[in-house]
């Protein structure tokens, strides 16, 4: 097994209850969710250092590229978004 492995292993033991039950679409929601917010931290992350790495040399291309980071951070909260309503329960409007 690699880092990635038992890095993604521990994440999704931690945070994804009933991790194995794929076919339960609560199970598939969190496991959306948990990328979600993973992508979010590391484009934050990203871009902040990208940023700030700009600032040191002076570097436009390293800002334009941490202005890149932070926008996948916006699709990141979009998509959250988006699974946030995908996970309602169906009514009569929208079976």
């Amino acid at each position: 097994m690699n880092i990635n492995s038992i890095i993604t292993d521990v994440l999704v033991r931690r945070f994804v209850k009933n991790h194995s039950q794929v076919s339960d679409q609560k199970v598939r929601v969190s496991y959306v969710k948990l990328e979600c917010w993973l992508s979010i931290i590391g484009n934050m992350a990203l871009g902040s250092g990208k940023l700030l790495l700009s600032f040191f040399t002076g570097s436009v291309s390293i800002a334009a590229d941490a202005v890149h980071s932070f926008s996948d951070t916006a699709s990141s909260i979009v998509l959250l978004i988006s699974m946030k309503i995908a996970s309602l329960p169906p009514d009569r409007r929208h079976p």
